[in-house]
């Protein structure tokens, strides 16, 4: 396989996978209610910073040899270079993840995240210690699954009841909501049930600053909970258009709910352009799924072929000398 070939399915396999994990694995019982007045920190992405030295000549240290014109006109490339250096990057850690299993997934997620969870805790008012605190207890409560993973196996298989997790895992829920408050705490819960939502927002965001359009912070909180309705809608606790167990109508159907609730918070261009953009996402996360579907297949046929090669050709005796 091409390297080319060979990057764009491990690109594919990143936002395929991401996709279902957070879907997949994001235990959320039931739908939360946004709270009066909740806003919703925009991430900010700062473009890659780049650091250039002019070239000289043996003759002299402050005439370039390249025109500043020329300079300007490389730096896109390093741009594009660096950008490809962190998709790769990315890449990689995620494919290591996916090694390690589901766990690991997520606290790869998690920790991508954490500037972004942080500034949401600080928002709420948090001093510095009570931020860090409640980070942690997030974090403790999300792990408490995975602490009883092994419990709820065996009594699933002898089909007996198992209440260490839920127990435990009301008990977090009150540490958390007395270590925040009751106000707080609802918006913090809410907070962890959008996760999708405010990822996918994000993303049109971007997708809408690329075209050199703005979203403001009310409607993109707005976008937000337009999405968590239409998934609360269709009956779901979780809902991903990267999500290969929803089907394309599904999908198509939950897209035009997210229209209607939006109303007109956003006018016929960025409604259009966020059309655009869930179809295109859901179009295109599906056929990444069959590329790296066939792709498997395909590897699987290799490593049979591989295991039984073919017998060696048997010769007529009339040719032995």
């Amino acid at each position: 396989m091409k390297t080319k070939e060979i990057y764009l399915l491990v690109a594919a396999s990143v936002l395929v996978v991401a996709g279902w994990a957070t879907w997949r694995f994001t235990a959320i019982e039931k739908v939360v209610e946004p709270p009066t007045n909740a806003s919703l920190p925009a991430p900010q992405a700062a473009p890659p910073t780049l650091k250039t030295t002019p070239a000289t000549t043996h003759r002299t240290t402050d005439r370039p040899i390249v025109s500043e014109t020329a300079q300007k006109a490389e730096i896109p490339k390093a741009r594009l270079s660096e950008a490809l250096k962190q998709e790769m990057a990315s890449a990689t850690a995620m494919q290591d993840a996916l090694k390690a299993g589901p766990r690991a997934v997520l606290e790869l997620g998690r920790a991508r995240n954490k500037p972004e969870d942080m500034a949401f805790l600080k928002s709420l008012g948090l001093s510095d210690d009570i931020r860090d605190k409640v980070y942690e207890m997030l974090g403790a409560k999300r792990d408490l699954f995975w602490d009883h993973e092994e419990k709820i196996k065996e009594a699933a298989r002898k089909r007996e009841a198992y209440t260490g997790y839920v127990s435990a895992l009301r008990q977090k829920e009150a540490d958390i909501e007395a270590a925040v408050g009751t106000e707080n705490y609802g918006k913090i819960k809410y907070y962890e049930a959008n996760v999708v939502e405010r990822h996918e927002t994000a993303r049109f965001k971007d997708y809408l600053q690329s075209r050199s359009l703005p979203l403001t912070e009310p409607q993109e909180a707005a976008v937000v909970d337009a999405m968590v309705q239409a998934r609360a809608g269709g009956g779901k606790a979780t809902f991903s258009l990267g999500s290969p167990s929803i089907s394309m109508e599904d999908k198509l159907a939950y897209i035009d709910t997210v229209k209607q609730n939006l109303g007109t918070v956003l006018n016929a261009n960025d409604m259009a352009h966020l059309e655009q953009h869930l179809k295109k996402t859901a179009e295109s996360l599906q056929k990444l799924q069959a590329l790296i579907e066939s792709n498997n297949k395909k590897a699987e046929e290799r490593k049979m072929k591989a295991s039984n090669p073919p017998a060696p050709p048997r010769y007529p005796r009339s040719w032995e000398f």
